[in-house]
């Protein structure tokens, strides 16, 4: 239709009623210059002689039809929290003073006295707006000296900004991938869990300057993109885990899976934990659940390591096929069917995932522990086999080749004579599950590549 209504009703001097096609609204002003609030939102109107300015300083809130709800149920959720995407220009403070030193400097036209008013207003929009970009440009000099493997020289830009701007929750992760970096994980654990402070600002800084980073979870096989909300939250729990904050570190994760159970990636973290703790448990030699941080006092009170075990399985269990974590779910399930003391069950559960070519990693940790499995049943013949099919695939797997010579000279008839070598009282040397490299080995640095 052609034809719409817009009718202006005055109300009081300066205040105005206006009607149109979209509903009502209130402005308030002068000739020339007024703010009001309308169906499109808060917004600031000046101008004169045929030129106008017209800025929108809150958008309304939108509504959606009953379709649009509905489809919005029926969808999967696909993240863990709500972060802006990063384009943001400027803060509301710059943009509330620039609009409001634009209408007192149309209004001092009429009143002088307002002049000084309107220019100092306009001067504290420009520098703040001044700071703002300066705390971009520097952000983005930090990044990509990270992305270059030029850490130190990131760790001088950013250690600065933090005092002065604590509220940048992309300071706190650029400052937490630095101290992982250095070795030093509690620090950068400590660092991670101040974005939960500010998590609106997530992003704001990376999305402005383009920036971001997949990082790799060594040796486990998990991959993020940062700056976003899953990435952080695995990392968060990663680095709890890595310190010994067990109980945190689950903690973290059964929230991100209470908020998306459709996360797999904790999932998978969340598991290997569970079996992490229980072996560190064994290690140490700990009393009940509840003695010591590992993850059996996590899994629940009174919980033995047994269950933290079964825990892991059932997690493991609810990631589906055609996932991408599929078989490196099943190679974590058997490790955790052999730390309980299984390995029939381990033995049939991986043998079911061989005939998957999909990933060849997963598939070598899957034959990895295959070897364990038949080793802890006395089948050194099927466990050295499966230990020659990797590294004739890989000779670079440093585990496989080196368990791979110390059982070839064992004896002939298929079990192992050291003591506890063989039946199922006997435990193998710890091996992590990709197991490509020597456990402790090249586990602390943040693989990063920037886009």
């Amino acid at each position: 239709m052609g034809w719409y209504l817009r009718k202006s009703f005055r109300l009081a001097p300066g205040v105005r009623l206006n009607l149109s096609r979209s509903g009502l609204g209130v402005s308030v002003g002068t000739r020339g210059a007024r703010i009001g609030v309308g169906p499109r939102g808060a917004y600031v109107h000046a101008g004169t002689g045929g030129i106008y300015y017209r800025k929108t300083l809150a958008p309304p809130a939108r509504r959606r039809g009953r379709r649009h709800r509905e489809a919005a149920q029926a969808a999967p959720a696909t993240t863990v929290r709500s972060f802006p995407d990063g384009r943001v220009d400027g803060g509301p403070a710059t943009g509330a003073l620039g609009c409001l030193g634009l209408v007192l400097l149309l209004v001092a036209t009429g009143v002088p006295w307002l002049w000084p008013l309107a220019v100092g207003t306009l001067a504290a929009a420009l520098f703040l707006s001044w700071k703002d970009g300066q705390l971009v440009r520097t952000w983005q000099q930090a990044a990509a000296a990270c992305q270059a493997g030029r850490w130190e020289e990131g760790r001088r830009l950013v250690e600065p900004l933090l005092s002065r701007h604590p509220e940048e929750a992309d300071l706190w992760l650029l400052w937490g991938l630095i101290l992982w970096q250095a070795g030093q994980e509690a620090e950068a654990a400590g660092a991670l869990l101040r974005i939960d402070a500010c998590p609106d600002t997530l992003g704001r800084l990376a999305g402005r300057t383009r920036t971001a980073w997949e990082v790799e979870f060594r040796p486990w096989p998990l991959r993020v993109e940062l700056p976003s909300a899953p990435g952080v939250d695995l990392l968060q729990a990663y680095l709890l885990a890595r310190t010994g904050r067990h109980a945190e570190a689950l903690a973290q994760l059964d929230g991100a899976l209470a908020l998306n159970p459709g996360f797999h990636a904790a999932r998978l973290l969340k598991a290997l934990i569970l079996v992490e703790g229980h072996r560190g448990r064994e290690a140490t030699g700990s009393g009940p659940a509840g003695s010591s941080p590992g993850a059996g006092a996590a899994a629940g009170p009174g919980a033995g390591a047994g269950d933290a075990l079964h825990q892991a399985v059932a997690l493991l269990q609810d990631i589906p096929r055609d996932d991408a974590l599929y078989l490196w779910a099943v190679a974590i399930m058997g490790q955790a069917f052999r730390e309980a003391g299984h390995p029939d069950l381990a033995v049939a559960t991986l043998r079911t995932a061989t005939r998957f070519r999909r990933d060849p990693e997963a598939l070598k940790a899957i034959r990895y522990q295959m070897a364990l499995a038949y080793r802890d049943l006395g089948d050194l013949r099927r466990a050295r086999e499966q230990l020659a099919r990797i590294v004739t695939e890989d000779i670079g797997y440093r585990d496989a080749r080196q368990l791979l010579e110390r059982w070839g000279g064992t004896a002939r008839g298929g079990r192992d004579p050291r003591p506890g070598g063989g039946g199922r009282g006997g435990r193998p040397a710890p091996a992590r599950v990709p197991g490509r490299q020597e456990p402790g080995a090249g586990q602390d640095e943040p693989a990063s590549r920037g886009s």
